[in-house]
């Protein structure tokens, strides 16, 4: 055998292993697309974005019932308690849902409605 007709037969066979992977990586990556398990992730990651999106509604409106130092302000005060506690609890969730940016994104705000509830 001369090293032409080697070098043409490893050539060959690297093509082929080549094709063989490109093959999987583009079965299983159709076959993730198609998972029964993304739609309910989406699913879960909406569900609790909306939850969220409420949580924050909330703190905004009874935030602002303090600044106006109105006859509802102590029960302001109270309803701001229970939604910085749920926020507490949507953060949370978020770690193990949400994608690593939007978490971030959503423990900021936490964190900042927290410390200006504190204050």
């Amino acid at each position: 055998m001369t090293a032409n007709m080697q070098g043409l037969i490893l050539g060959i066979g690297g093509l082929v292993s080549t094709l063989a992977s490109a093959a999987l990586g583009l079965y299983f990556t159709a076959r993730a697309r198609t998972a029964p398990m993304r739609e309910v992730l989406f699913s879960r990651q909406l569900t609790l974005s909306e939850r969220i999106l409420r949580a924050f509604g909330r703190a905004r409106v009874f935030a602002t019932m303090l600044t106006a130092d109105g006859e509802h302000a102590e029960q302001a005060r109270e309803d701001i308690r229970v939604v910085v506690k749920r926020l507490s609890i949507l953060t949370d969730e978020a770690a193990a849902l949400l994608p690593t940016e939007l978490y971030v994104d959503v423990n900021q705000a936490t964190a900042t409605i927290t410390s200006l509830i504190v204050e």
